[in-house]
């Protein structure tokens, strides 16, 4: 097993390195990298007067800063070591599920060619803390389903540090405390590490100066809350985020439903991730802490489909994922130009959504004694 995590880990970290090319500081210099770059060369102190919202991710700069080739050389290597981190992670997470060693490998390919999750990082990895995220919510869900509750608050400790879509952790794990009937005996990790990790966050917005005064929660609200009504951001949430499988998500969503149905604080979480990407620039990888969710959906629904046809699925969206990792921004060898690639990755979702169309009826009414119990609500082997 740790020969097979130890390739998975290497591979995920090559294949990031050779695929996905590495931004232009000449030309990207003055965006969001400046400031998390000012704030690694502060390393091994902090840098107390940033901009907000950026200066309060301080965990991952300052990481970064304390490398010893250059804080340029640290961002890119602790990107690419999460992402082979985040690889091995998630391999286990299908594992634990009971999914097959062909399954995990579809899983762990689509991951890796996503070009919003994991490709704009490795692109530009002043974004570490992307990843990283990815990975502390996966490991904070495990925690959870382990009852590891101490775990989850030194993860949840952590997240509050790195990005602020790690406290959305929060209101799933209150459902997860009452569902186990936590006691005295978990009042570390259930109540006083929580805690902390909610002092921690509020503590940075404290103690760190912004330069920008006016910047504030509401204010940021206001800007962005028009949003809601601009029909582009909702197509890069509800079609660009996850092609080529969104019409797919879309022809399937009574049986993708039915998945969450008995355990809806996950469908909770979704939503509350869903809706934070509002408050942000990039949406497609403001999305990228559900990818857990929708992958292991997706394969579950694939899963239930007739053997021959299963595998063809596998081929048809392993192939369509790794022609979309083709970003006309983030590849090496970038082929295609920016309109030729958005047709592209219009069509190979096309083409996924008319082949799941075809299985609708199948997986709607044939196999829904199957679905009944696929997902979260399966019981798990916590020794995993």
């Amino acid at each position: 097993m740790a020969l097979r995590y130890s390739v998975i880990f290497v591979g995920a970290v090559l294949f990031c390195w050779g695929w996905y090319g590495q931004i232009d500081l000449a030309v990207f210099g003055d965006k969001d990298l400046r400031h998390y770059r000012d704030m690694a060369a502060a390393a091994p102190d902090l840098a107390w007067t940033v901009r907000a919202p950026f200066g309060f991710r301080i965990l991952p700069p300052w990481l970064a800063g304390l490398w010893p080739g250059g804080l340029d050389a640290g961002f890119k290597w602790g990107t690419l070591l999460t992402i082979g981190g985040l690889a091995v992670l998630w391999v286990h997470w299908l594992a634990m599920w009971g999914l097959s060693c062909v399954e995990q490998g579809v899983g762990l390919l689509w991951l890796l060619f996503n070009p919003h999750f994991v490709g704009f990082p490795a692109f530009n990895p002043y974004q570490w803390g992307d990843v990283l995220t990815m990975v502390l919510i996966l490991g904070m869900t495990l925690s959870l389903l382990k009852n590891k509750y101490g775990q989850f608050g030194f993860l949840l400790i952590i997240g509050a540090m790195t990005r602020e879509a790690n406290l959305l952790m929060l209101p799933v794990a209150v459902w997860y405390f009452y569902k186990n009937r936590a006691g005295i005996k978990d009042v570390w990790g259930v109540v006083l590490l929580p805690i902390l990790a909610l002092i921690v966050f509020l503590g940075i917005r404290a103690g760190v100066r912004v330069e920008n005064h006016d910047w504030h929660l509401w204010g940021a609200f206001s800007i962005y809350a028009r949003q809601l009504a601009d029909p582009v951001a909702w197509g890069r949430l509800l079609l660009n985020a996850y092609a080529p499988f969104s019409l797919l998500l879309f022809v399937w969503y009574k049986p993708f439903l039915r998945l969450l149905k008995s355990h809806p604080v996950w469908g909770m979480f979704g939503g509350l991730v869903w809706i934070s990407c509002f408050f942000g620039q990039d949406k497609e990888r403001l999305l990228a802490p559900t990818f857990f969710l929708i992958y292991s959906g997706i394969l579950w629904l694939l899963r239930q489909l007739p053997e021959n046809q299963r595998m063809i699925g596998y081929w048809i969206t392993t192939c369509a994922a790794f022609l979309t990792s083709w970003h006309h921004l983030v590849a090496r060898f970038p082929v295609f130009p920016r309109g030729m690639y958005f047709v592209l990755s219009a069509f190979l979702t096309f083409v996924l959504g008319f082949w799941a169309w075809k299985w609708k009826d199948y997986l709607w009414t044939k196999n829904e004694g199957l679905l009944k119990d696929v997902g979260f609500g399966v019981e798990v082997n916590k020794n995993t």
